[in-house]
């Protein structure tokens, strides 16, 4: 039985009159009150937490997840059991619960953020513990094994919950069974905190400073002097600031980037039983579900479905990007082989290892490209350039985004003061709508058009994580008929100008947009989809080789030569004191200023640039892929006790990625344990999973090649593409989701476009694919 009717159809429960005196109303209120953007139907939320508040959260939600689970196993019996009594309260409380906790995450510092997280872990562990109740999973399996007709969101969310109470232990049988279970998931855990925490630790190297000849004096003045066994060489954490890329970059002794590349290899070597107890823990937890494999069990969910099509998958990619790979490597070890400042070599003069390779990649992206970043750059001001992507996005997705900021912000928030709307001052709040255009083609009068609220974080600060990520604090659903509007964050950490953003702004650097356009396709998603409950909004609960997939297809348009114009801006136009400034740093007062937007040559130059080393990326992102299922399909403890995790991880990348390493000097395959790094190995979401990176890029590519390629900004075909791709979340099976926008089953020839790779099916680039197209200008992936 469907209770809620699909969007728009809930939609029109609400009169028509209704609606346009809402409308008449707000529009007086609106003009009344001087605000100068649309209202919206929803406040945003407000970031004036205290410890004292957030630990009085901890307690409320607690209490209102026991009161829920009790008040069904209070009024429900078996033989009554159906989804709007038994699931439907649940995940109504669980609406509410995320929309209050997940908010509490976002702050990053000082004594608010250490006790926001520890009530986050707090309530999120009780929470497991309380929905893990016996008589509630009774209610839910009788439920689900009767298979009642349901809406396709209702059914979905009956088998995920379902499938969660079975996997908490209930569907093992009490005693013994379970309490195993429960032991490994607890050893599980504590091995992932031992495994990161063993990174934390500096790696040291010590050089004289002749030996570190070729890298730049500054950086080296920056560096300690060791003492003891070391004195008269300097001491440097390999890991602190950029120092691995300087010396491996730059440093013209060969035996130099050997040792460092050794130390960065076999640094947490305690990381690597961790591994092997990990791989075993993983498998017996299988066995207990009667699985033969870690994969087998994880694999259940997924798009891929099942090992077999993850074996072909990994075996396709390897043979068609192989020989890329071997290119770069011909032109590698040739430039190794002309290298006059080469000292102390190590092996043969004309092979480039794996040592050698970021040094002599980078020596060719020079040489073909002398592109300057300072150039580069200096046309992506962020106080222009991200506004411009979102535009983007807005003429691409049919949206607005409406900065919030100033009175705007005072007569929004719920308590006067808009500076309780962000948690930061740094962070760009915007309230996101449909646009005209896209209002107009719904043609619908009772959608109200709004989308959400969009937190844009994107500058350094003590204290906040470096890396890049997005993060739907607010979760998207209806409540008594009603729409909650989800919040959105996105968050990077570029270094901020010192002085004024007007006159000397933050530049981002080219590499750096890909990770805005990566986030925001994240951020888009959550904010466009709709759907009844918290749990199937978005990006919540997709395959693990889904949910990467429209992030990855935006970073296209880092690549897209009109998309680079339209983003570009010369941050000496941006104002008479920019040009002031610009000037100079120029030490010339009457110097031309450059061109306002990129010139199209360097825009040509700059994609282009990017090209080399496409090949060693993918194949590294295949090796990993590739060692993960020879992990977690091991079938027998005996096969896993035998197992030397770093030697097979190091035999994988030889054989793959195929670039010489010390197993080419005699040293075999137990030469390093580089596996002591590789995080997703133990991570819960990428165990057994890890080709989904893959996955996820090879559709991305065929979306963008099949329906966006040759019209990137065609405002139809992205409107289509959100309503049925994005729209859904997972309130719909995400299997279907591709197929219908691309009218046929994905497939990998936008991807070695995409790498400018002859598909083995075509025997050439298609026509008009990127070889016919943008040769000149861009010869593959990032």
């Amino acid at each position: 039985m469907v209770r809620h009717p699909t969007v728009p159809s809930l939609l029109r429960l609400v009169s028509f009159p209704m609606v346009v005196t809402f409308i008449l109303l707000a529009t007086v209120l609106q003009l009344a009150h001087g605000l100068t953007i649309e209202r919206p139907p929803q406040a945003p939320h407000v970031f004036n937490d205290t410890v004292e508040s957030v630990e009085q959260l901890e307690v409320t939600l607690l209490a209102a997840e026991k009161s829920a689970i009790q008040q069904i196993l209070d009024t429900v019996s078996l033989e009554d059991a159906n989804f709007d009594n038994t699931i439907l309260p649940y995940v109504q409380n669980e609406n509410i619960r995320l929309a209050k906790l997940l908010p509490i995450r976002v702050y990053d510092s000082g004594d608010l953020a250490t006790a926001a997280n520890e009530v986050y872990a707090n309530v999120s562990n009780a929470v497991r513990t309380v929905f893990a109740s016996e008589p509630y999973f009774a209610l839910v399996d009788h439920l689900y094994q009767a298979n009642p007709a349901l809406s396709e969101e209702d059914e979905i969310v009956l088998k995920d919950m379902w499938n969660k109470l079975a996997t908490s232990g209930l569907s093992l049988a009490a005693g013994a069974e379970r309490d195993q279970y429960l032991n490994k998931l607890k050893r599980i855990e504590d091995i992932q905190d031992e495994f990161f925490a063993n990174l934390d630790s500096p790696v040291y190297v010590y050089f004289t400073a002749e030996e570190l000849d070729g890298v730049s004096p500054d950086t080296i003045r920056t560096f300690d002097n060791a003492t003891g066994a070391n004195a008269g060489k300097l001491q440097i954490d390999i890991l602190s600031n950029d120092n691995l890329g300087e010396l491996i970059l730059n440093s013209v002794n060969e035996t130099t980037r050997l040792s460092i590349f050794l130390a960065y290899e076999r640094q947490a070597p305690a990381n690597v039983p961790l591994v092997q107890e990990m791989i075993q823990l993983r498998f017996e937890v299988a066995q207990l579900f009667n699985f033969s494999s870690w994969t087998e069990f994880a694999i259940q969910n997924t798009l891929a479905a099942n090992i077999e099509a993850v074996e072909d998958f990994i075996a396709d990619l390897r043979t068609s990007v192989a020989p890329l790979g071997q290119s770069e490597q011909a032109v590698i070890n040739d430039l190794k082989s002309k290298d006059e400042r080469l000292v102390s070599p190590v092996g043969e003069k004309d092979i480039a290892y794996r040592w050698d390779k970021d040094r002599y990649a980078n020596i060719e992206r020079k040489t073909t490209d002398a592109v300057n970043d300072d150039e580069v750059k200096a046309y992506f001001p962020a106080n222009v350039t991200v506004p411009a992507i979102l535009d983007i996005y807005a003429q691409l997705y049919g949206l607005r985004f409406d900065r919030v900021t100033g009175q705007d912000a005072n007569e929004l928030s719920p308590t006067g003061k808009g500076s309780d709307l962000v948690y930061h001052p740094d962070v760009a709040m915007y309230a996101v709508w449909d646009n005209e255009a896209y209002r107009n083609a719904c043609n619908d009068p009772n959608d109200s058009h709004f989308r959400g609220w969009l937190y844009v974080d994107i500058f350094q600060r003590p204290g906040k994580d470096n890396t890049g990520f997005e993060d739907m604090f607010v979760p998207g659903y209806y409540a008594d008929g009603r729409r909650q509007y989800p919040s959105v964050q996105i968050v990077l950490s570029l270094p901020k100008s010192r002085g004024d953003e007007d006159a000397q702004p933050t530049l981002i650097q080219y590499h750096q947009l890909a990770s805005i356009f990566h986030e925001l396709g994240h951020g888009t998603h959550d904010l466009v989809s709709i759907t009844t409950y918290a749990r199937t909004h978005g990006t919540s609960s997709v395959p693990t080789d889904f949910i990467e997939l429209p992030s990855q297809f935006m970073e296209n348009y880092a690549r897209v030569p009109e998309a680079i114009k339209q983003i570009s801006k010369h941050w000496s136009s941006l104002s008479p004191q920019a040009a002031e400034a610009w000037r100079k740093e120029q030490s010339d007062p009457d110097a031309p200023l450059p061109p306002a937007t990129m010139p199209d040559d360097l825009i040509a130059q700059v994609i282009k640039g990017n090209d080399f080393g496409t090949g060693f990326d993918t194949l590294a992102s295949i090796s990993w892929s590739r060692f993960d299922q020879d992990l977690y399909q091991l079938s027998s403890l005996d096969a896993i006790k035998n197992t030397k995790v770093a030697e097979v991880y190091n035999k994988d990348f030889r054989s793959i990625l195929a670039i010489p390493d010390p197993s080419d000097l005699g040293q075999g395959y137990g030469w390093g344990n580089e596996v002591s790094t590789f995080g997703q190995i133990v991570e819960d979401l990428y165990a057994g999973l890890y080709y989904s990176y893959q996955w996820c890029l090879v559709r991305a590519e065929d979306v963008f090649y099949t329906a966006f390629y040759d019209d990137p900004f065609n405002s139809a075909v992205g409107w289509r593409y959100r309503q049925q791709v994005l729209q859904p979340g997972s309130s719909k099976n995400v299997s279907s989701l591709l197929p219908s926008f691309l009218g046929r089953e994905p497939n990998n020839e936008g991807y070695y476009r995409y790498l400018v790779i002859a598909s083995l099916n075509t025997g050439g680039c298609p026509a008009g694919s990127l070889t016919t197209a943008w040769l000149n200008t861009e010869q593959g992936g990032i």
